[in-house]
């Protein structure tokens, strides 16, 4: 896969205005889980708050847990 390769769309919320399809690529969601781990302690268990549609939940609770095991 190439890193700017379309991975994902997300949609937002529209909060601040019309919800919206937001395009990641490879390369925003690998450093988007590069500066979480850096900044989570990531440990055996862990307790997820927010549902798993939210960009955040998703990549700390799935990416950085799949991230720690390589």
């Amino acid at each position: 896969m190439h890193p700017d390769q379309l991975c994902t769309i997300i949609y937002t919320s529209g909060t601040t205005g019309k919800p919206k399809g937001v395009m990641l690529s490879n390369r925003n969601l690998a450093s988007n889980v590069a500066g979480a781990c850096q900044n989570l302690l990531v440990t055996e268990s862990s307790m997820l708050v927010l549902p798993l549609h939210h960009t955040f939940a998703f990549t700390t609770s799935i990416l950085c847990m799949l991230n720690k095991d390589s």
